[in-house]
């Protein structure tokens, strides 16, 4: 229940305009879209697959037209793993995705600066804290809406 409380609050996170980042709810939606069969089958590893076919699929186009639903995807991905991470430690448990060179911070910034996109004009980590935070909420709230996402059960 303590996760789930920390999910909702990412979802109740005042939108404020330091971020000044406008994404649209379609891109928003998409973006859940795509991810959700992965966190109803509550699995971190087809969602990482997901995210990075997203990546594929706009190397391949000229245009780069979705890169910010992978952006999306990805800021909302990541932000699983860091509550994943806590979940692990809180538990004295190791964390099985500790190595996994998807999710390390370096190949992430990569990943989202590769190309212009919602992040393109944030500077800081803490204007990326709060587009993380306002992304990752508004994704959380619709996959929670559709009951895909357990934060306990997810592995």
């Amino acid at each position: 229940m303590k996760k789930i409380a920390i999910v909702l609050s990412l979802a109740l996170f005042p939108f404020t305009a330091h971020a000044q980042v406008q994404i649209s709810d379609e891109v928003i939606q998409n973006a859940a879209n795509d991810l959700k069969p992965a966190f109803c089958a509550n699995d971190l590893k087809q969602a990482t697959q997901i995210v990075e076919g997203c990546y594929a699929k706009v190397d391949e186009d000229r245009e780069h037209e979705n890169i910010n639903q992978c952006v999306v995807e990805d800021i909302f991905l990541m932000s699983i793993f860091v509550i994943k991470e806590k979940q692990y430690l809180d538990k004295a448990q190791t964390d099985p995705y500790a190595d996994l060179e998807f999710i390390k911070m370096k190949n992430y910034v990569g990943r989202i600066t590769k190309y212009p996109s919602l992040m393109t004009n944030i500077t800081g980590f803490s204007g990326m804290k709060q587009v993380g935070e306002m992304v990752g909420g508004k994704v959380a709230k619709i996959l929670l809406y559709e009951n895909c996402l357990n934060l306990n059960k997810l592995k």
